[in-house]
């Protein structure tokens, strides 16, 4: 899949910086900064945004960041409390604002939560008809779910109509971080010229935000000033160990 000139699904992880500023001001302001520093991928958390309730004042921020971001992949993601957000909005409040962040057309992906909606599929399918592209995503704060259920999940966000599939969990071993990158390869496997995002969270999982083109993952996470899960790396950081591993990968 091809976006403002990078290739999700192949070669060198795309890097986004997540975007958590409260006021409009603020959100504007950082946007801009991180399109001037360079980032390859942005995303604007709304769960953070103090004006969440009202579509029309995040699609106004949409609009004052569109002139920003016509180089940059620009994701919108509003994350409920029940995966890790600020998010309190209810089932049809959530679906209304998906809809609506996707109908603006200034982001190139909106985030849809798997679990948040009674009918995921219809969802997407009104994500696409508004013109929109979704990442279709779980996050798991607690615990890393079994391979097999990990696989099974992804290829689930694929058959409802998801042009990606994201999986973000919390790993309370070693065997887990394994398990996420096990479960990554067979879904790319299964799925080759599908993007997929996935990630073992916190200290433990941190390698898995950099094996992303060995694995078939193609977005990482790296922060220009507070993170917004645990275990991100500093930008630059990520950037340097992605180009070695590259360089390492297209040796013959």
């Amino acid at each position: 899949m091809n976006i403002k000139g990078y290739h999700l699904g192949s070669g060198e992880p795309v890097i986004c910086v997540a975007v958590t500023e409260t006021s409009t001001d603020a959100i504007i302001e950082k946007i801009k900064f991180l399109t001037e520093f360079g980032a390859q991928a942005i995303e604007w958390r709304v769960d953070y945004f103090d004006g969440q309730q009202e579509v029309a004042a995040v699609c106004e921020i949409l609009e004052a960041v569109s002139t920003y971001v016509k180089q940059t992949i620009f994701l919108t993601t509003y994350r409920t409390r029940a995966e890790g957000g600020q998010g309190d909005l209810d089932t049809e409040a959530y679906e209304a604002l998906i809809v609506a962040m996707a109908e603006n057309g200034v982001a190139d992906f909106v985030d849809v939560e798997l679990d948040s909606s009674a009918d995921a599929q219809a969802l997407f399918a009104r994500v696409h008809e508004a013109g929109g592209k979704v990442i279709a995503s779980h996050h798991d704060f607690e615990k890393t779910p079994a391979t097999v259920d990990m696989i099974s999940m992804m290829s689930d966000m694929y058959e409802l109509g998801a042009d990606v599939a994201k999986l973000a969990v919390m790993p309370q071993s070693f065997s887990d971080v394994v398990a996420v990158l096990d479960a990554t390869v067979v879904v790319h496997q299964s799925y080759p010229n599908q993007p997929k995002i996935t990630i073992s969270m916190g200290k433990l999982g941190a390698i898995t935000r950099l094996l992303g083109e060995s694995v078939g993952s193609c977005l990482t996470f790296g922060t220009v000033g507070r993170a917004s899960a645990p275990g991100q790396m500093e930008y630059k950081n990520v950037a340097r160990a992605l180009d070695s591993i590259h360089v390492c990968l297209s040796e013959e």
